[in-house]
């Protein structure tokens, strides 16, 4: 039997909800470069795909849309994925809307998160599935890990469009900022950029690895990694870390979505 896919949609502003279900191994929005089905297959290697900014005109205005993107799972207690959501998803309503509505822009947030079947964790691959539902629409596409919440000196950062190469947003924290190669936490992409280094890689399971071959892509681009002033007065939180889980080869995603 093909696995179920579930995406919730919820909209903070009007608190209207609406719900897809649908059956089989497609992801949403499938498309190249991003091979988003649940049957995991290995990406083809920067395979060449002229940026094409399909954004709908809604996401052409003057208002900066921005996409706040979140892989998940919750498969063992150890781990504490649930509180950590419980407490990320209040935290980060607040603060977007605090600093969106500084410069007039919208946010949503995407929670994309694998089934619990025991399957090893595809980090890489769910932000791309991610991406590809959220491509049509948004400005600014931020890869968020649960367990990183932000200080408010940190907010412009989440509403400006990083022109000049992609921002490496969790560089202020000692742990990634160890080495210049590293790129994993929080990372700002505009959307020609995203789709110029063809993403994450599909093929990395478990825990770590998909962060520097994202690194390495955007290199290859001949991109520019911004980070910020590490004089920021910085209040990011970082949970107790955890091994990820084992698992094999199939995933099936859920999307849940919180926005303006």
């Amino acid at each position: 039997m093909a696995p179920k896919r579930l995406a919730h949609e919820v909209h903070d502003g009007d608190n209207k909800k609406r719900r897809r279900r649908s059956n089989g191994a497609a992801c949403p929005g499938q498309s190249e470069p991003f091979k988003t089905q649940c049957a995991i297959t290995t990406a083809p290697e920067e395979t060449e795909a002229p940026p094409q900014d399909k954004r709908s005109s809604s996401a052409m205005q003057d208002t900066t849309r921005v996409a706040v993107l979140v892989p998940f799972r919750d498969n063992h207690p150890a781990q504490k994925r649930q509180a950590q959501l419980d407490e990320f998803v209040p935290y980060m309503t607040e603060f977007l809307k605090r600093h969106c509505a500084l410069k007039s822009a919208s946010f949503h947030i995407f929670i994309i998160d694998q089934s619990l079947d025991g399957r090893k964790f595809n980090r890489g691959k769910l932000l791309n599935a991610g991406f590809d539902m959220a491509r049509n629409d948004y400005d600014l596409y931020i890869f968020h890990d649960v367990d990183l919440l932000p200080g408010d000196d940190l907010g412009e950062l989440y509403t400006t469009i990083p022109t000049l190469g992609p921002m490496h947003i969790a560089r202020v924290w000692d742990r990634y900022n160890e080495s210049s190669t590293y790129f994993g936490g929080i990372v700002a992409f505009t959307f020609q950029q995203f789709i110029k280094v063809n993403g994450f890689p599909n093929n990395f399971w478990g825990w770590g690895g998909e962060d520097n071959e994202l690194y390495s892509r955007v290199v290859r681009k001949k991109f520019s990694i911004q980070a910020p002033a590490r004089c920021v007065s910085l209040a990011l939180t970082r949970y107790d870390m955890m091994l990820m889980s084992c698992g094999s080869w199939l995933m099936c995603i859920a999307v849940a979505q919180f926005a303006t």
